[in-house]
C-alpha cells in the first residue's frame, strides 16, 4: 500500500495544505469536497522495481512546515495521538493495486463532518 494523498489543517502553519505524492491521479480537497483527476503522467520507473514506484520531495523554506507536514502524516498513519498538535482535521488516501485495478482506500478525521463527498 501506497500513501498517494495528505490533506490536513496543520495548525504550525495555520493553514491547510493538500499533498498529492502519485504521478499519475491528482487530488484535491475543496469546500468540503474530494476530487480525482487523472493526470496522464506516468510512472517513470519499471513495474519490477515495486519498492520505488515513485520519489517525492518536499522542498520549501525554513519554517514553511516541512517538518510539521512530515510530523502529521507520521502521527496520523502511526496512529498516535501527537498528531493533535499539529492537526485537527485530515484526509489521507492510500492506493494498492490488486490483480492489476488500483484500490483507493481514504481515511479521514473532520470535524463536524460524518461523511465525505467524492
Amino acid at each position: 500500500m501506497e500513501l498517494v494523498f495528505f490533506w490536513s489543517d496543520i495548525k504550525h502553519i495555520q493553514k491547510a495544505i493538500g499533498v498529492n505524492f502519485y504521478p499519475e491521479y491528482h487530488f484535491e480537497y475543496m469546500e468540503d469536497k474530494l476530487t480525482l483527476e487523472r493526470t496522464g503522467i506516468l510512472n517513470i520507473f519499471d513495474k519490477e522495481m515495486d519498492h520505488k514506484r515513485n520519489v517525492t520531495a518536499i522542498i520549501g523554506e525554513n519554517g514553511s512546515g516541512k517538518t510539521s507536514l512530515i510530523d502529521s502524516i507520521v502521527d496520523v498513519v502511526l496512529g498516535l495521538n501527537n498528531f493533535a498538535r499539529y492537526t485537527a482535521n485530515y484526509i489521507i488516501v492510500f492506493c494498492e493495486e490488486i490483480s492489476d485495478k488500483e484500490c483507493f482506500y481514504v481515511y479521514t478525521q473532520l470535524e463536524g463532518k460524518e461523511e465525505l463527498d467524492i
